[in-house]
């Protein structure tokens, strides 16, 4: 437990934790239309950092660098280079698929930008042999965030 309290990821989780309940708790003084979003993206994100922290406190070790072979100095170098051309190519794809999905999002509404953004993350970053399950993993999110926004909060995202 000690060693998990000495990770930054862990410090930044538990940060996160207290500025969402201080959300939660000022948008109490919101009129009822207005409190409701915050509140929601607040609750589901407690929910997720708990979810986190707890499999953060009682998931396995993480392998100390120690252990690592020597043997593997060579590939390392050379993984290096093509990991740094893989990083490149991933940012230019994310950047691509953010500003045409925006672009197309201004004449088909949120919910078009929404159902691109995670279409095209399942192709360019999901394995291929998973498109199927990505690409309805995508429907059922946007049908959940239209269902939220539509009939919860009453914004209307297919009306001009």
């Amino acid at each position: 437990m000690k060693e998990t309290l000495k990770r930054l990821d862990v410090w930044c989780k538990m940060a996160l934790m207290v500025l969402f309940v201080l959300l939660c708790v000022m948008a109490r003084s919101y009129p009822s239309e207005s409190r409701q979003f915050p509140q929601l993206i607040a609750i589901l994100t407690l929910v997720v950092l708990v979810i986190s922290l707890v499999r953060d406190f009682l998931g396995k070790k993480a392998t100390s660098p120690e252990f690592a072979e020597a043997s593997d100095a060579g590939f390392q170098a050379a993984d290096q280079v093509k990991g740094e051309k893989e990083r490149k190519r991933r940012l230019y794809l994310t950047w691509g698929m953010i500003l045409i999905s925006t672009g197309i999002g201004f004449w088909g509404g949120f919910l078009i930008t929404t159902f691109l953004l995670f279409i095209g993350f399942a192709l360019f970053f999901g394995e291929k042999k998973h498109l199927l399950r990505n690409s309805l993993t995508a429907i059922a999110v946007t049908a959940v965030i239209y269902f939220f926004f539509e009939w919860i909060m009453r914004v209307p995202l297919l009306g001009n």
